[in-house]
């Protein structure tokens, strides 16, 4: 323990009781000055610096993992061949169906895929008024729909991702939903799905 020699008390007491004047270590003073510097440079560089973000970073990283991850399903191209080898896949459907039911599609076409009234369409049935063929679900995926809700879900969904959800909306036909979405007087029949 450090002796306290007198000449450390200060200068003034309170109630007759005088304290020691006992600076802080150098190494803490240096440790805290250094904190202090080290933050000011990180806020510049992460915060005001017009470089990447470590945000920006990350999502690249994210982005990059979800397409190594998708490569394990081949070449996508916009073929009715690509959408029927995604439907006959079950971790392809899952994918799909999981993009369809965070990314906004279920709000406008209900979770099962029986449309909404006002909003959405019923993959369900086999009728549709936008498209006639699988390549078809693509390009509304894509483009959307002018004049309606449909928007393009390029701002929402990667390149890759667009194919799971058209495979995923592709398979939802012949299936029953819960409360299915009046017929739209629109709404043509579409030829049955090609077989691989």
């Amino acid at each position: 323990m450090t002796e306290h020699r007198e000449d450390h008390l200060t200068d003034h007491s309170y109630d007759g009781i005088q304290e020691f004047d006992n600076p802080l270590p150098g190494w803490w003073k240096a440790l805290f000055w250094g904190s202090f510097v080290f933050s000011l440079l990180y806020w510049g560089w992460f915060h005001v610096y017009p470089g990447k973000s470590i945000i920006s970073d990350w999502e690249a990283e994210v982005e990059e993992a979800r397409s190594s991850g998708y490569a394990r399903f081949g070449e996508l191209s916009d073929t009715p061949e690509t959408l029927l080898a995604l439907m006959a896949q079950p971790d392809a459907r899952k994918i799909g169906a999981t993009l369809f039911a965070t990314k906004g599609c279920a709000a406008c076409h209900a979770p099962d895929g029986g449309g909404v009234v006002g909003l959405g369409a019923n993959f369900c049935d086999d009728l549709a008024i936008n498209y006639t063929d699988l390549p078809g679900i693509l390009k509304v995926v894509r483009s959307g729909v002018p004049g309606t809700a449909m928007v393009p879900q390029t701002s929402l969904l990667s390149p890759q991702e667009i194919y799971f959800v058209a495979a995923h909306v592709a398979g939802l036909r012949g299936t029953t939903p819960a409360k299915p979405r009046p017929l739209d007087p629109k709404a043509k029949e579409i030829a049955p799905w090609p077989t691989r």
